[in-house]
Protein backbone atom coordinates (compact mmCIF):
# COMPACT_ATOMS: atom_id res chain seq x y z
CA UNK A 1 0.00 0.00 0.00
CA UNK A 2 0.90 3.76 -0.14
CA UNK A 3 1.40 5.80 3.27
CA UNK A 4 -0.22 9.50 3.66
CA UNK A 5 1.18 11.91 6.16
CA UNK A 6 -0.54 11.01 9.57
CA UNK A 7 -1.17 7.01 9.02
CA UNK A 8 0.06 4.43 11.66
CA UNK A 9 1.70 1.78 9.55
CA UNK A 10 2.76 -1.64 10.94
CA UNK A 11 5.61 -2.93 10.15
CA UNK A 12 7.24 -6.07 10.85
CA UNK A 13 10.79 -7.33 10.79
CA UNK A 14 11.74 -11.08 10.67
CA UNK A 15 14.75 -13.05 11.97
CA UNK A 16 15.66 -16.90 13.00
CA UNK A 17 15.82 -16.85 16.96
CA UNK A 18 19.63 -17.61 17.62
CA UNK A 19 21.51 -20.81 18.97
CA UNK A 20 23.94 -21.05 21.50
CA UNK A 21 26.33 -23.36 23.17
CA UNK A 22 25.77 -23.49 26.44
CA UNK A 23 29.33 -21.43 27.19
CA UNK A 24 29.02 -18.98 24.75
CA UNK A 25 28.24 -15.21 24.94
CA UNK A 26 24.56 -15.17 24.55
CA UNK A 27 24.22 -11.84 22.56
CA UNK A 28 22.03 -11.04 19.27
CA UNK A 29 20.20 -7.70 18.74
CA UNK A 30 18.01 -6.62 16.20
CA UNK A 31 17.94 -2.51 15.46
CA UNK A 32 15.37 -0.89 13.70
CA UNK A 33 15.87 2.83 12.33
CA UNK A 34 13.38 5.11 10.90
CA UNK A 35 15.63 7.10 8.73
CA UNK A 36 13.25 9.10 7.09
CA UNK A 37 9.45 10.43 7.34
CA UNK A 38 8.11 9.21 10.25
CA UNK A 39 8.37 8.48 13.75
CA UNK A 40 8.05 5.30 16.11
CA UNK A 41 4.61 4.60 18.46
CA UNK A 42 5.58 4.81 21.67
CA UNK A 43 5.08 1.42 23.30
CA UNK A 44 3.92 -0.37 19.71
CA UNK A 45 7.41 -2.52 19.54
CA UNK A 46 6.07 -6.62 20.30
CA UNK A 47 8.56 -9.26 20.02
CA UNK A 48 7.10 -12.67 19.66
CA UNK A 49 8.66 -16.52 18.72
CA UNK A 50 6.24 -17.79 16.07
CA UNK A 51 5.17 -20.70 17.57
CA UNK A 52 7.32 -21.01 20.94
CA UNK A 53 4.50 -21.56 23.22
CA UNK A 54 4.09 -25.15 24.24
CA UNK A 55 0.35 -24.98 22.49
CA UNK A 56 1.68 -24.11 19.41
CA UNK A 57 0.38 -20.50 19.85
CA UNK A 58 3.46 -17.40 19.33
CA UNK A 59 5.01 -17.03 22.40
CA UNK A 60 5.25 -13.20 23.49
CA UNK A 61 8.72 -12.27 25.00
CA UNK A 62 8.87 -8.59 24.56
CA UNK A 63 11.03 -7.57 27.73
CA UNK A 64 10.79 -10.93 29.18
CA UNK A 65 13.30 -12.57 27.10
CA UNK A 66 14.09 -9.71 24.38
CA UNK A 67 14.32 -6.33 26.27
CA UNK A 68 13.19 -3.40 23.98
CA UNK A 69 14.51 0.57 24.00
CA UNK A 70 12.71 2.94 21.98
CA UNK A 71 15.31 5.48 20.40
CA UNK A 72 15.48 9.38 21.60
CA UNK A 73 13.27 10.99 19.70
CA UNK A 74 11.35 7.67 18.73
CA UNK A 75 13.85 7.12 15.71
CA UNK A 76 13.42 3.70 15.69
CA UNK A 77 14.09 0.79 18.48
CA UNK A 78 16.83 -2.01 19.70
CA UNK A 79 16.08 -5.37 20.99
CA UNK A 80 18.70 -7.39 22.44
CA UNK A 81 18.62 -10.74 23.64
CA UNK A 82 18.56 -10.48 27.53
CA UNK A 83 20.99 -13.82 27.67
CA UNK A 84 20.21 -15.06 31.60
CA UNK A 85 16.61 -15.68 29.42
CA UNK A 86 18.19 -17.31 26.43
CA UNK A 87 15.54 -20.18 25.61
CA UNK A 88 17.41 -22.89 23.46
CA UNK A 89 13.47 -24.55 22.90
CA UNK A 90 13.26 -21.38 20.57
CA UNK A 91 16.40 -21.48 18.46
CA UNK A 92 15.62 -21.53 14.54
CA UNK A 93 12.20 -20.55 15.14
CA UNK A 94 11.19 -16.84 13.39
CA UNK A 95 11.56 -13.82 15.58
CA UNK A 96 8.85 -11.72 14.34
CA UNK A 97 9.01 -8.08 15.66
CA UNK A 98 5.99 -6.27 14.81
CA UNK A 99 5.62 -1.80 15.65
CA UNK A 100 4.16 0.97 13.83
CA UNK A 101 5.46 3.67 12.25
CA UNK A 102 3.35 7.42 12.34
CA UNK A 103 4.39 8.93 9.42
CA UNK A 104 4.87 12.95 9.40
CA UNK A 105 2.22 15.25 9.06
CA UNK A 106 4.26 16.79 6.43
CA UNK A 107 5.58 13.83 5.18
CA UNK A 108 7.53 14.53 1.30
CA UNK A 109 9.36 13.08 -0.99
CA UNK A 110 10.18 8.86 0.79
CA UNK A 111 9.80 7.07 4.08
CA UNK A 112 12.80 5.19 4.68
CA UNK A 113 13.53 2.85 7.69
CA UNK A 114 16.58 -0.21 7.97
CA UNK A 115 16.60 -3.57 10.67
CA UNK A 116 19.95 -4.46 10.93
CA UNK A 117 21.07 -7.64 13.48
CA UNK A 118 24.21 -8.44 15.09
CA UNK A 119 25.13 -11.29 17.04
CA UNK A 120 28.15 -12.64 18.70
CA UNK A 121 30.79 -12.52 16.21
CA UNK A 122 29.09 -9.40 14.50
CA UNK A 123 26.78 -8.31 11.88
CA UNK A 124 24.50 -10.40 9.91
CA UNK A 125 21.85 -8.67 8.04
CA UNK A 126 20.94 -5.09 7.18
CA UNK A 127 17.62 -4.63 5.18
CA UNK A 128 16.56 -0.82 3.89
CA UNK A 129 12.74 -0.36 2.88
CA UNK A 130 12.42 2.83 1.01
CA UNK A 131 8.63 3.59 0.05
CA UNK A 132 7.59 7.04 -1.65
CA UNK A 133 4.91 9.08 -1.05
CA UNK A 134 2.71 11.60 -3.49
CA UNK A 135 1.91 14.76 -3.94
CA UNK A 136 -0.76 16.91 -5.95
CA UNK A 137 0.54 20.65 -7.15
CA UNK A 138 -2.58 22.64 -8.05
CA UNK A 139 -2.43 26.61 -9.50
CA UNK A 140 -4.22 28.57 -9.31
CA UNK A 141 -5.76 31.15 -12.16
CA UNK A 142 -8.39 33.42 -13.88
CA UNK A 143 -11.06 31.56 -15.67
CA UNK A 144 -9.69 31.25 -18.84
CA UNK A 145 -5.84 29.82 -17.53
CA UNK A 146 -4.15 33.15 -18.77
CA UNK A 147 -2.30 34.26 -15.55
CA UNK A 148 -1.88 32.85 -11.89
CA UNK A 149 -3.13 34.36 -8.58
CA UNK A 150 -2.49 34.75 -5.56
CA UNK A 151 -4.70 35.76 -2.39
CA UNK A 152 -6.84 32.29 -2.54
CA UNK A 153 -6.97 29.73 0.09
CA UNK A 154 -8.39 26.29 0.25
CA UNK A 155 -9.02 23.78 2.71
CA UNK A 156 -8.29 19.64 1.70
CA UNK A 157 -10.70 16.68 2.55
CA UNK A 158 -10.95 13.13 2.63
CA UNK A 159 -13.79 10.65 3.04
CA UNK A 160 -14.35 9.54 7.17
CA UNK A 161 -14.20 5.70 7.11
CA UNK A 162 -17.20 4.01 8.48
CA UNK A 163 -15.54 2.79 11.60
CA UNK A 164 -13.32 5.82 12.48
CA UNK A 165 -14.06 8.16 15.81
CA UNK A 166 -13.95 11.73 14.89
CA UNK A 167 -14.83 13.22 18.20
CA UNK A 168 -13.12 16.39 18.21
CA UNK A 169 -13.12 16.74 14.81
CA UNK A 170 -14.18 19.89 13.40
CA UNK A 171 -14.82 21.12 9.56
CA UNK A 172 -16.96 17.89 8.85
CA UNK A 173 -18.92 18.48 5.64
CA UNK A 174 -21.53 15.97 4.16
CA UNK A 175 -21.44 16.26 0.09
CA UNK A 176 -23.38 13.76 -1.79
CA UNK A 177 -23.93 11.74 1.19
CA UNK A 178 -20.06 11.05 2.10
CA UNK A 179 -19.21 12.91 5.50
CA UNK A 180 -15.91 14.59 4.39
CA UNK A 181 -13.21 15.70 6.85
CA UNK A 182 -10.47 18.23 6.93
CA UNK A 183 -6.84 16.46 6.18
CA UNK A 184 -4.43 17.96 9.33
CA UNK A 185 -2.44 20.47 8.16
CA UNK A 186 -4.40 21.12 5.14
CA UNK A 187 -6.98 23.66 6.45
CA UNK A 188 -7.05 26.97 4.81
CA UNK A 189 -4.18 27.22 2.87
CA UNK A 190 -2.45 30.04 0.95
CA UNK A 191 -1.10 29.87 -2.35
CA UNK A 192 2.54 30.78 -3.13
CA UNK A 193 3.41 34.19 -4.65
CA UNK A 194 3.19 31.82 -7.71
CA UNK A 195 -0.48 30.97 -7.27
CA UNK A 196 0.75 27.10 -6.65
CA UNK A 197 -0.10 24.95 -3.36
CA UNK A 198 1.58 21.51 -2.70
CA UNK A 199 -0.22 18.69 -1.14
CA UNK A 200 2.28 16.52 0.58
CA UNK A 201 1.86 12.92 1.98
CA UNK A 202 -0.99 11.62 -0.14
CA UNK A 203 -2.66 7.91 -0.13
CA UNK A 204 -3.78 6.91 -3.26
CA UNK A 205 -5.58 4.82 -2.25
CA UNK A 206 -7.52 7.43 -0.70
CA UNK A 207 -9.68 9.97 -2.50
CA UNK A 208 -9.32 13.30 -1.66
CA UNK A 209 -11.85 16.38 -2.47
CA UNK A 210 -10.01 20.78 -2.51
CA UNK A 211 -12.75 23.54 -1.89
CA UNK A 212 -11.68 26.89 -2.12
CA UNK A 213 -12.27 28.82 1.43
CA UNK A 214 -10.94 32.26 0.22
CA UNK A 215 -11.28 33.94 -3.53
CA UNK A 216 -8.15 36.36 -4.38
CA UNK A 217 -9.32 39.98 -4.84
CA UNK A 218 -11.65 40.67 -7.67
CA UNK A 219 -12.35 37.09 -7.97
CA UNK A 220 -15.84 34.75 -7.33
CA UNK A 221 -15.04 32.20 -4.75
CA UNK A 222 -15.60 28.41 -5.61
CA UNK A 223 -17.64 26.60 -3.31
CA UNK A 224 -17.60 23.57 -4.70
CA UNK A 225 -15.99 20.45 -3.39
CA UNK A 226 -13.78 19.27 -6.22
CA UNK A 227 -12.15 15.95 -6.56
CA UNK A 228 -8.74 14.99 -6.78
CA UNK A 229 -7.66 12.31 -9.36
CA UNK A 230 -5.44 9.66 -9.16
CA UNK A 231 -4.31 8.16 -12.63
CA UNK A 232 -2.03 5.80 -13.10
CA UNK A 233 -0.86 1.97 -11.80
CA UNK A 234 0.32 2.83 -8.60
CA UNK A 235 2.37 1.29 -6.14
CA UNK A 236 4.96 -0.72 -7.33
CA UNK A 237 7.96 -2.56 -6.57
CA UNK A 238 11.05 -1.15 -8.41
CA UNK A 239 13.22 -4.47 -7.23
CA UNK A 240 15.89 -5.21 -4.38
CA UNK A 241 19.35 -5.15 -4.22
CA UNK A 242 21.89 -7.28 -2.68
CA UNK A 243 25.27 -7.40 -1.68
CA UNK A 244 27.07 -10.48 0.47
CA UNK A 245 30.60 -9.86 1.93
CA UNK A 246 32.37 -12.51 4.10
CA UNK A 247 34.48 -11.12 7.04
CA UNK A 248 38.21 -12.67 8.89
CA UNK A 249 35.30 -14.86 11.23
CA UNK A 250 33.84 -16.24 8.19
CA UNK A 251 30.55 -14.56 8.93
CA UNK A 252 28.67 -13.69 5.94
CA UNK A 253 26.94 -10.03 5.96
CA UNK A 254 24.13 -9.22 3.82
CA UNK A 255 22.98 -6.20 2.85
CA UNK A 256 19.77 -5.76 1.00
CA UNK A 257 17.95 -2.48 -0.39
CA UNK A 258 14.18 -2.87 -1.36
CA UNK A 259 12.34 0.10 -3.29
CA UNK A 260 9.37 1.08 -4.66
CA UNK A 261 7.89 3.54 -7.23
CA UNK A 262 4.38 4.92 -8.01
CA UNK A 263 3.69 5.07 -11.43
CA UNK A 264 1.22 7.89 -11.88
CA UNK A 265 0.24 11.17 -10.85
CA UNK A 266 -2.66 13.62 -9.52
CA UNK A 267 -3.81 14.31 -13.15
CA UNK A 268 -6.59 16.55 -13.19
CA UNK A 269 -8.82 18.36 -10.54
CA UNK A 270 -12.82 17.53 -11.34
CA UNK A 271 -15.01 19.95 -13.76
CA UNK A 272 -11.22 21.39 -14.86
CA UNK A 273 -10.65 19.98 -18.18
CA UNK A 274 -6.38 21.52 -18.15
CA UNK A 275 -4.77 19.00 -15.26
CA UNK A 276 -4.45 20.55 -11.44
CA UNK A 277 -5.40 24.34 -12.53
CA UNK A 278 -8.73 25.87 -10.47
CA UNK A 279 -10.07 28.68 -12.02
CA UNK A 280 -11.76 31.43 -10.91
CA UNK A 281 -14.37 33.82 -12.64
CA UNK A 282 -14.03 37.57 -12.25
CA UNK A 283 -16.05 40.00 -10.60
CA UNK A 284 -19.06 41.19 -12.51
CA UNK A 285 -18.60 45.63 -12.28
CA UNK A 286 -21.69 47.38 -11.96
CA UNK A 287 -21.92 50.53 -13.72
CA UNK A 288 -21.86 53.42 -11.57
CA UNK A 289 -24.48 55.60 -11.07
CA UNK A 290 -24.55 59.12 -11.65
CA UNK A 291 -22.13 61.43 -13.67
CA UNK A 292 -21.02 64.80 -13.75
CA UNK A 293 -23.91 65.66 -15.97
CA UNK A 294 -25.90 64.51 -12.74
CA UNK A 295 -23.72 66.59 -10.32
CA UNK A 296 -23.89 70.10 -12.35
CA UNK A 297 -27.37 70.09 -12.50
CA UNK A 298 -27.58 69.18 -8.50
CA UNK A 299 -25.38 71.83 -8.05
CA UNK A 300 -27.39 73.93 -10.41
CA UNK A 301 -30.50 73.72 -8.56
CA UNK A 302 -29.37 74.51 -5.39
CA UNK A 303 -27.76 77.81 -6.40
CA UNK A 304 -31.24 78.62 -8.07
CA UNK A 305 -32.80 77.75 -4.99
CA UNK A 306 -30.59 79.90 -2.64
CA UNK A 307 -30.76 82.87 -4.99
CA UNK A 308 -34.86 82.54 -5.20
CA UNK A 309 -34.40 82.64 -1.28
CA UNK A 310 -32.47 85.64 -1.09
CA UNK A 311 -34.97 87.49 -3.65
CA UNK A 312 -37.91 86.08 -1.50
CA UNK A 313 -36.66 88.18 1.55
CA UNK A 314 -35.25 91.18 -0.24
CA UNK A 315 -38.79 91.31 -1.66
CA UNK A 316 -40.40 91.24 1.49
CA UNK A 317 -38.28 93.16 3.70
CA UNK A 318 -38.77 96.12 0.60
CA UNK A 319 -42.47 96.04 1.37
CA UNK A 320 -42.55 96.16 4.88
CA UNK A 321 -40.56 99.68 4.23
Amino acid sequence: KTVAAGDEVEYQVTAKYPYFESNETKSFEIKDTITKGGTLKTGSVVVKVKGGAEDGTDADITNNGFAVVENEGLTGFVANLEGDKYNSAYAGKDLVITYTVVINDDAEGTIANVAESTGSNGTGSKHEVIIPTTSAEITKTNADGSKTLTGAEFTLYTEVAEDEDVTGVTGIEVVDGKSLKPVAGYENVAVDANGKITFNGLDIQKTYWIKETKAPEGYALDEQFRELKFEGKGLVEKGTTEDKTTDENGVTHITTKTEYEIQGSYAQIDGFNDGLNFHDSELSSLPSTGGIGTTIFTIGGCLIMIIAAALFFASRRKSEK
